[in-house]
């Protein structure tokens, strides 16, 4: 659960900390009060790419920092273990500075990371939804890709079903030919 947001200079922002209670955390407001950037902080925490050009104007460098309880997040503990991150306490802190000269530091619970860990810690992390994106749903290819990717039983199945209805075409194929040749072999002979 995200418990804090701080962002330093990124894009208007100068300086704001945002607490996080436990349950649902909806950001509201007025057209350009800065929700999309708050987004897009957190975004940079998880791992998206952050250029120089979210740094605010007149400043050198932007930070963002966020703080997570991950308790009872087993598969997550068990890739930090991995990484050789300590979580003892089960919280996560993630700080990540991106300077003007183009140099970038990825701080997790201290621990100097790349930005390939950081996206594979933020996946454990947060699922952000976007306006609208509720409507791809809808959309049929959608529904296929949730079902079929839903676990590795139903994945494997339907790689198998793939591969025998594939073996299935070709034969039906190759009989379909046969078929024609001896349709042409009888005209010949007529």
């Amino acid at each position: 659960m995200l418990k804090s947001l701080t962002v330093w200079n990124f894009a208007l922002l100068e300086h704001v900390e945002i607490a996080f209670g436990a349950g649902l955390n909806i950001l509201t407001g007025e057209t350009g009060a800065g929700k999309s950037i708050l987004i897009d902080a957190l975004g940079a925490v998880l791992g998206r790419r952050v250029t120089a050009d979210a740094i605010r104007t007149g400043c050198d460098w932007l930070r963002v920092e966020a703080v997570f309880s991950v308790d009872g997040q087993a598969e997550l503990l068990a890739y930090l273990a991995e990484q050789a991150i300590d979580c003892e306490d089960a919280t996560l802190i993630i700080t990540r500075q991106v300077a003007r000269a183009g140099k970038s530091n990825v701080l997790v619970n201290g621990c100097h990371v790349t930005l390939a860990v950081l996206k594979q810690i933020g996946a454990f992390l947060v699922d952000v939804h976007g306006q609208n994106e509720n409507l791809a749903l809808l959309k049929e290819t959608s529904q296929y890709e949730l079902l079929d990717h839903e676990s590795a039983a139903v994945a494997d199945a339907l790689a198998a079903y793939r591969t025998q209805y594939r073996l299935w075409n070709d034969q039906r194929k190759a009989l379909d030919e046969r078929k024609q040749d001896a349709r042409d072999y009888a005209q010949r002979l007529d």
